[in-house]
């Protein structure tokens, strides 16, 4: 409510390349349309004056690559014009109940024999000293050191409303702490932990294997705990994006938040747009809410990701654009 009330109407971002392929993004999510942007590898051109949050019709654009925020609520209609809806970001978590090496493949199992066999250990508080550590000195220099301008960064006071619920684990080395994370409980979802974010010392790059050991101490604190799921955030709607795969590499399954109001409709008006698309492995929700993703003919099962079904782009057919609309309704 606050986000409609706040932004009553949607502005269109323009970005092209030196082909002249363009793609137009309606909404004011910046993170959304920069993402979108980077991924496709193209640079922005202009925006213009607001438009009706309330759109009701397909919008007549020119260009090859069409991205509108939508209520979820009409998303059907949006459908019936071909349009993928696709979730603003999709989620990850680890089922706790499954022993650990069966979640982990061989060299996943041979990072955490490796981690085992370091200097490395953990210290979980929960005093006001490690907020600061964490906030100040792993969290914010973490997101500007790897996003710089893109990264989306938690301010101060909910991150200490989110502390309020939770604990900090910080790995350390012999020196001391090199990074930390935080975990949250979700009241209401049983023995449900929430890995809300992460940081290291300074945001430097020179300790080795640091976010690996975050990822591992809190996992087995979180067993030890008693957790019977670890939820891992969110990410970006593509297989190819860097933190999702991450993610997988720790026996993470994918779903989609069905209490987000806002999601994305996105239409292909050529080939070479779908062809992008499918080369990121765009992630959307069939008609059933189960999310699937664009694949390539011939695509490695490297890019598969557990709880989401790659649909493989036909390599006879001479419409793509065709084949896109098809998915749509899927």
């Amino acid at each position: 409510v606050l986000e409609v009330i706040q932004r009553p109407t949607l502005t269109g971002h323009q970005y092209t390349d030196e082909n002249n392929f363009q793609m137009y993004y309606i909404g004011n999510d910046r993170f959304a349309h920069m993402e979108f942007a980077r991924r496709l590898d193209l640079t922005f051109a202009e925006s213009s004056a607001g438009r009706d949050r309330f759109l009701t019709i397909t919008p007549r654009i020119n260009t090859d690559l069409i991205v509108v925020e939508i209520f979820r609520r009409t998303a059907l209609r949006w459908r019936e014009h071909g349009y993928l809806i696709v979730p603003r970001w999709v989620y990850s978590s680890i089922d706790l109940r499954v022993p650990e090496r069966k979640r982990l493949n061989k060299n996943r199992r041979s990072m955490v024999a490796h981690l085992e066999a370091s200097a490395l250990n953990y210290q979980v508080r929960e005093d006001d000293a490690a907020f600061e550590l964490f906030y100040d000195r792993m969290y914010l220099p973490t997101i500007e050191s790897l996003f710089a301008e893109r990264g989306y960064k938690v301010r101060r006071r909910y991150m200490r409303h989110l502390a309020k619920h939770g604990w900090f684990v910080f790995v350390h080395d012999e020196k001391g702490p090199i990074a930390g994370g935080l975990v949250v409980r979700i009241h209401g979802l049983g023995r449900w932990l929430d890995f809300r974010a992460l940081g290291i010392i300074n945001g430097s790059r020179s300790h080795v294997n640091a976010r690996e050991a975050i990822y591992l101490f809190v996992l087995r604190w979180a067993e030890r705990w008693g957790a019977n799921t670890l939820g891992l955030g969110a990410s970006y709607p593509f297989l190819t994006d860097g933190g999702l795969r991450h993610k997988k590499r720790w026996g993470a399954v994918v779903y989609r938040d069905v209490r987000d109001p806002f999601c994305l409709a996105v239409a292909a008006r050529s080939d070479e747009a779908v062809e992008r698309l499918s080369h990121l492995g765009l992630i959307f929700e069939d008609m059933n809410g189960d999310l699937r993703a664009l694949g390539q003919g011939g695509i490695s099962t490297v890019r598969s990701i557990p709880g989401v079904v790659s649909i493989e782009s036909p390599q006879k057919e001479t419409s793509l654009v065709a084949w896109f609309r098809k998915c749509a309704r899927c």
